[in-house]
Order: C-alpha cells, then sequence, then structure tokens
C-alpha cells in the first residue's frame, strides 16, 4: 500500500467511527 492509500483507509474509518457514534 502506498502512503496514500494508507491515509484514505484511515480517513475512512474516522467517519465510520463518527457515524457509528452518531447513530
Amino acid at each position: 500500500y502506498s502512503a496514500a492509500s494508507l491515509l484514505l483507509g484511515i480517513n475512512l474509518g474516522l467517519c465510520n467511527s463518527k457515524r457509528l457514534k452518531r447513530e
């Protein structure tokens, strides 16, 4: 994996965790 893909994955994970917390 490239650094960019890792950052994208982390960002997606944070967004998903935030959505779960809201629900």
